[in-house]
């Protein structure tokens, strides 16, 4: 998959659009969309799960920042590796 990638000194994520036949003249609207503040930071991640009564908070990339480092809260977490 073709992209075009923006780095930017002050994104944690590179900022990146599906370019796969688009014309060049859209690159333009990516540029004017990094400028506008509307991208979306690119990140593996697996879809933001739904809540659950467990009391157990499942934790993907995309929703990392909002749970474990923004949520003013205490936070034990566990990482876990299917592969391992």
């Amino acid at each position: 998959m073709p992209i075009l990638a923006f780095p930017c000194q002050f994104c944690v994520s590179p900022l990146t659009a599906d370019v796969t036949d688009v014309p060049p003249r859209d690159s333009q609207e990516f540029i004017t969309d990094f400028q506008n503040g509307k991208l979306e930071p690119h990140l593996k991640s697996e879809p933001v799960p739904e809540a659950d009564d467990t009391g157990v908070t499942t934790v993907v990339g995309k929703n990392f920042d909002e749970v474990v480092t923004s949520s003013g809260k205490d936070v034990f977490i566990e990482f876990y590796a299917p592969w391992w």
